[in-house]
């Protein structure tokens, strides 16, 4: 894998953390340099109402995070399609919720 210039990031509905982590994670990106592609639950975690649809996240990324559980991870693999873009999970999802 190449540099890392865009990095679209997939978050779980309703997940207490990513009100914390997904402002800091956009920082750390921006500050690298690093362009980002919001879905709509990360974008609302960013304050902003510029997210995209979950399909279009993907396009022109060189990485997707994913932060959430399982749903989340496979709803990000289902928008990544046959696409060849690693997915980097981070569990914000508890047992059975």
């Amino acid at each position: 894998m190449g540099a890392v210039k865009t990095v679209g990031i997939f978050s779980k509905p309703g997940a207490e953390a990513a009100h914390e982590l997904v402002p800091r994670l956009i920082a750390w990106l921006a500050e690298r340099g690093i362009e980002v592609r919001l879905d709509r639950e990360t974008a609302g975690y960013a304050g902003s109402a510029n997210g995209l649809d979950r399909l279009k996240v993907p396009e022109g990324c060189d990485l997707a995070v994913v932060l959430g559980g399982d749903g989340t991870l496979l709803s990000a693999a289902r928008a990544v399609g046959d696409r060849a873009i690693p997915l980097l999970a981070v569990n914000l999802g508890g047992w059975g919720s």
